[in-house]
């Protein structure tokens, strides 16, 4: 009996895309799940994933795991120098952990927090009272990096949501020269592939990236120091601007 064989479909072949279209549609998608898009769902208000005495849940949409370490923290102030001229960027302040500590441990100038998240960022303003802090409920994905330019010097410390790691710093290559310097806590797994010089973890991304910063290790970080716990180790990124960047001819 002779036997038949269909034929294979081919399968599509993808559209090539260039470095900043690639960009641009993994940014839509990470908006869908932190941005404006996440507003419109309910939050999930399991009794572990409530912060204790404070009655607002803590929302998985938002990537919302807060800080527990106090000795994490302060080495986050400590990795960088703030006088009494220099700003502080915050984003994504929860209920006030590392903002407090800010606050407490550093003559800062101001600190400037972006909060996606309504609630929390109510709670600040009605439970801390320091003229240095100004609150502005916005994703910061929305805003101009340009008109932070008249806060320089400025320091980043921020414990950021996961999902918008790649996109924000991006947005922070086209203004390499805002920051000072910063330390940001971020998957332990994001944080070797932006350090990477070679190997299985060096991507674009990788070259990219260190094309206009310096970036450093400093701690990694437990689940159980968060809460609610991620999934995964996380890590303390240290990044400051190069002070020249190599002219690339064509970035497209």
């Amino acid at each position: 009996m002779k036997k038949t064989y269909k034929k294979a479909t081919p399968s599509p072949k993808k559209k090539k895309t260039g470095r900043k279209n690639a960009l641009r549609d993994y940014d839509r998608k990470t908006r869908k799940r932190s941005g404006e898009y996440a507003l419109d769902k309910k939050p999930r208000r399991a009794r572990a994933e409530k912060s204790k005495g404070r009655g607002i849940a803590i929302k998985k949409q938002f990537g919302q795991h807060f800080l527990r370490k106090q000795s994490v923290v302060d080495n986050m102030i400590k990795a960088v120098a703030i006088t009494k001229d220099v700003n502080v960027m915050e984003i994504g302040c929860g209920d006030g952990f590392l903002t407090k500590a800010i606050l407490n441990q550093s003559p800062c100038k101001a600190l400037h927090i972006y909060e996606i998240d309504h609630e929390w960022a109510n709670y600040i303003t009605s439970s801390i009272s320091d003229p240095r802090l100004h609150m502005n409920t916005i994703n910061v994905l929305d805003i101009d990096l340009k008109t932070l330019q008249n806060d320089e010097p400025l320091v980043l410390l921020a414990n950021l949501p996961y999902q918008i790691t790649f996109p924000l710093f991006y947005r922070f290559v086209e203004n390499w020269k805002l920051f000072d310097e910063g330390v940001v806590m971020i998957q332990e797994e994001v944080a070797q592939k932006i350090v990477a010089k070679r190997g299985r973890p060096f991507s674009a991304a990788s070259m990219y990236l260190q094309h206009s910063f310096e970036f450093s290790l400093l701690e990694k970080v437990e689940p159980k120091a968060f809460l609610p716990p991620p999934k995964v180790d996380s890590r303390l990124l240290y990044f400051k601007p190069k002070k020249e960047r190599i002219a690339i001819p064509d970035e497209e």
